[in-house]
């Protein structure tokens, strides 16, 4: 990819744009006949990310790869080849191989099956919400989308389900929180699990939302705390919205309980005992928020409280 002569003329690079316009050039080299675009991308939480898309020959889309946290590498140290090398396989990871046919979603009835729902903040999603159908969840907002990939985190893409794609299908915002409520548990099966369990499985690691909300409860030597996301691990806090999943939890731990949002990947269930004292909690969530998650993966700064009596949720002030 002759990055040392692209190195001579560059040198050190200091900026996301001239990062971005770098590794287009060592792309361009790897796939000649590729169509190589940098993107400016909104994504959860209003976050302001550059993106780079391979699209190959043939193909009609290509997944946006997000280059932040690649330019912290770079400036950390790591050459340029090695980044573009990971880009690469990233993207042959996450391409589709095939054209997309883009004329299947413009009918209703070949995506009905398929519309899912996930939740994000709603304040710091507001000139989003203004764009797409949504319904509101406390804080929180419910809006819907269509899986492509479904792999991982790391290998998941989706088509956002905006209001002048509803209108093309002729449904309204009811319908598609119906298909939603059948078709997100069928594709994103409830998890829910002690986190002392998940603990001993260190092999597959723990991410700093539920590490810093651990040490956290451990501190305030609370009782158990359950996680409650998807089998998928994606977009996992939806499980909140799933016909019984707070019921269930209600019934098998004998009562109220708190609900803390540690990412919009998952949640911490807290039973409400004694012991619990629920005035720390939003200033738990909010300090986990503040150093333990990126940006775009907060879901809230409060916590809730179910009342397993009538089942309702209410804030925690």
């Amino acid at each position: 990819m002759k990055t040392e002569k692209m190195m001579e003329a560059t040198g050190k690079i200091t900026d996301i744009n001239a990062f971005a316009s770098t590794v287009k050039q060592m792309l361009e080299q790897a796939y000649p006949s590729a169509d190589v675009e940098i993107q400016k991308v909104t994504q959860n939480n209003n976050l302001k990310l550059t993106g780079i898309a391979i699209r190959e020959k043939g193909h009609n889309i290509a997944p946006a790869i997000y280059l932040e946290g690649f330019f912290e590498e770079y400036q950390n140290g790591k050459p340029l080849d090695e980044i573009c090398r990971k880009i690469i396989e990233i993207h042959q990871r996450m391409n589709p191989g095939r054209n997309f046919d883009i004329s299947r979603i413009e009918d209703f009835s070949n995506v009905k099956q398929k519309i899912c729902y996930k939740l994000v903040n709603a304040e710091k999603n507001t000139a989003r919400l203004d764009k797409v159908p949504h319904r509101l969840w406390q804080d929180l907002a419910v809006i819907y989308y269509v899986p492509v990939s479904i792999e991982s985190v790391n290998a998941f893409s989706s088509i956002m389900v905006d209001n002048k794609m509803m209108g093309l299908w002729g449904v309204d915002e009811d319908t598609l929180y119906r298909h939603a409520c059948m078709n997100t548990p069928k594709l994103f099966k409830a998890e829910i699990m002690p986190l002392s369990e998940v603990l001993k499985d260190m092999s597959r690691g723990m991410d700093d939302s539920e590490e810093g909300m651990s040490d956290a409860m451990d501190s305030a030597d609370m009782p158990q705390l359950y996680i409650a996301t998807n089998d998928r691990k994606i977009n996992g806090a939806s499980v909140l919205l799933y016909d019984g999943v707070l019921e269930g939890f209600a019934e098998q731990t004998g009562g109220d309980f708190y609900i803390l949002p540690s990412s919009i990947h998952e949640t911490l269930f807290l039973p409400a005992t004694p012991d619990a004292d629920e005035n720390d909690l939003p200033e738990m969530v909010r300090g986990v928020n503040a150093g333990c998650l990126d940006p775009e993966e907060i879901l809230s700064d409060n916590a809730y409280l179910y009342h397993a009596e009538d089942g309702s949720v209410t804030l925690v002030s």
